[in-house]
């Protein structure tokens, strides 16, 4: 894997044997794995969005597209 500088200047790593890019640092909370993983948790322990959002330091609307990304995943299967 390499260390590059895109032209947003946000570091991204690049895999080479499946040259995928991954970001190295994400600008917004949102978008980092374990805050999507932590709203899932969130509306399993019966927490409300906003309650969510405020913890997690996302909008509202963050939450809210997580939860139906899952919820359409979960009716899928």
């Amino acid at each position: 894997m390499t260390l590059q500088a895109v032209k947003s200047g946000m570091p991204v790593i690049i895999a080479s044997c499946s040259h995928k890019t991954f970001y190295a640092e994400y600008g917004y909370n949102g978008c980092k794995p374990d805050v999507k993983k932590a709203v899932i948790k969130r509306a399993a322990d019966g927490a409300g969005i906003r309650a969510a959002a405020r913890e997690l330091g996302v909008s509202t609307d963050t939450v809210i597209k997580e939860l139906k990304k899952r919820e359409t995943d979960r009716l899928r299967e």
